[in-house]
């Protein structure tokens, strides 16, 4: 019989609602030892470090993709989002190696690409990121951000054209990118001059 450590928010609502950190405690719970266990477990800890991403908490976020990830090793999407957390925490080399590996596990998921392209980019390697950003709009090439990151990468190398272009797609598919018409506007104006 395994048995896992789970860890278990403890906390008021007032302290979770004023932004102070919460407090984990262990408990020990029995699990049978069989893959298709393991496989249930993974994707309890899987969901709730996605639902820790999306609150902010990434260090807890991490931890609980992290035994997803030791739990069922070939999860593409744990990499994924315990990439994202890494890169959240300016973890870069460490965001790169996860995403790295859920673009190996899952060569066909736009998102790890684009996502490993913001990462790149944020580092300065425009023409990695530029791959990654190429790679996702060709597995999806409705999604919005993929071109409005790429148009930053393209305005930070002076390929204003390009950038504009990529800004004006962006737009296209996302009329609401604020982000993406900011950008547009500031290099619109830029190139007036």
């Amino acid at each position: 019989m395994l048995v896992l450590v789970i860890w278990t928010m403890s906390g008021r609502k007032d302290q979770h609602d004023s932004g102070a950190s919460h407090e984990f405690t262990p408990t020990a719970t029995p699990m049978p030892d069989n893959s298709q266990a393991a496989a249930g477990d993974a994707r309890s800890f899987y969901q709730r470090g996605t639902d820790l991403f999306k609150q902010e908490q990434y260090d807890q976020a991490i931890d609980a993709l992290t035994m997803a990830i030791r739990l069922e090793p070939g999860y593409a999407d744990a990499y994924f989002y315990r990439g994202n957390a890494y890169y959240a925490k300016l973890a870069f080399d460490r965001a790169i190696q996860d995403l790295d590996q859920a673009v190996k596990l899952n060569p066909q998921d736009a998102f790890a690409h684009s996502s490993r392209g913001n990462v790149h980019n944020s580092k300065g390697e425009y023409d990695l990121a530029i791959q990654d950003y190429n790679q996702a709009l060709q597995l999806n090439p409705n999604y919005a951000f993929p071109y409005y990151n790429r148009g930053v990468a393209y305005e930070r190398k002076g390929q204003y054209a390009k950038a504009m272009e990529d800004y004006d797609q962006a737009l296209k598919l996302d009329p609401n990118n604020q982000k993406a018409q900011k950008n547009r506007d500031a290099l619109a104006a830029k190139l007036v001059k």
